[in-house]
Order: structure tokens, then sequence, then C-alpha cells
């Protein structure tokens, strides 16, 4: 393991939710951060950033992060998540300009969204939207919503697509989504084989 954020428990809660990377690469730096709070609003958890040199000159940035749940207010949720997001663009641009003058950069993020890019429900959302006007493209483009179910429905909630991996600066191989025991989360695990260019 790479890095394991401690975020702390959002208030009211004992628990937290933690964001992890792990490789079998010997990571240049890795580090969590917390989100900040713009105003009003306080998003939760935050990410985790990992950078590794995969070849001479060739370097691989990687995000995980867990973004607001949809258990608020709809249109708060969407907003403290485009907060998130905007914060998210923001480092990614640091670290272009940090990792940049080592050599050519390819980028993964990858973790829990909690929003989609076609559902009806969110569709005012920006969040993805922010993302791929950056240059990300999404593993699951093309791919039916059937096959890329990450929450199974229950007697709350219908079955959603919410666990996604945005990549720049290489090649989707495959993407898939785990067959995982929903004894070991709730969300099921989702796979992606990248080619570095």
């Amino acid at each position: 393991m790479d890095v394991c954020s401690s975020f702390p428990p959002r208030e009211g809660q004992n628990e937290a939710q933690q964001v992890a990377i792990t490789s079998r690469l010997q990571p240049l730096s890795a580090w969590s951060e917390l989100w900040k709070p713009s105003g009003a609003l306080v998003p939760p958890r935050g990410f985790s950033f990992a950078a590794y040199q995969v070849a001479p000159r060739q370097l691989l940035l990687v995000y995980a992060l867990h973004l607001k749940s949809n258990r608020g207010e709809i249109h708060e949720d969407m907003r403290i998540r485009e907060e998130s997001m905007q914060q998210l663009v923001a480092h990614m641009k640091a670290m272009n300009t940090a990792y940049g003058k080592l050599g050519t950069l390819s980028w993964i993020v990858g973790g829990d969204f909690n929003t989609a890019p076609d559902e009806p429900r969110f569709a005012s959302e920006k969040t993805l939207a922010s993302i791929r006007a950056d240059g990300f493209r999404w593993a699951w483009e093309g791919i039916p919503f059937n096959s890329r179910i990450t929450v199974p429905g229950d007697l709350r909630y219908p079955a959603a697509s919410f666990d996604h991996i945005f990549y720049r600066g290489a090649t989707l191989v495959k993407a898939w989504v785990a067959n995982t025991s929903s004894q070991s989360s709730d969300h099921r695990a989702v796979n992606a084989i990248f080619r570095l260019q």
C-alpha cells in the first residue's frame, strides 16, 4: 500500500471512509488530502495521490477519491461534488507543473463519484463534465448501463453506476465490473487495463 487516507468521520457518524492506492511500483511520492471548505460548502473526505516513474521520462499520476453521497438535498450534494472536482482539477494542474518537467505524464483518476454522466437526475451536475473538459476520457464510454452497475439496487435505491475511472495520456484496453462480495463493500470493484504512451 502506497497511501491510505485518514479522513475524520463526518458529524454525527462514528466511522470514516478512506481511500487508498496500492501498487507493485515504488512511488516517487504519495499522500492524501482533505477537500477544503468553500464558504458554506464543506466537502467530506478528500483524495489520495501517488506518482510513479514507470520508465525513463515516463510518469504515471494516480488519484483515488470518494465524493459526496446522495444522502442530503440533491442540489446541495451536486454543488459539493462540483466543488471537490474544481479542487481536484486545480491540484492536477499543480502536479502537471511539478512532475511535467520529469517526462511524459499519464493520469488515472478513480473512485466513488456518487454521480453518473448519463443519469437524468444528475443532468444539471457539472462534476464529471469538469474532468472531461480537462481532457480526461471516461472508461465506461460506450459500455451499456447493465454492464457497468457498480451499486446493485435494493429496497431503498435503484441500481447505479457511480464508480468510475477517468484517464489521460493512456489507451484503455478494457474496463469491467468485478463480481465482488457485498460483505466487502456495497459497491463492486472496477477493473481496467491501460497501455501507457
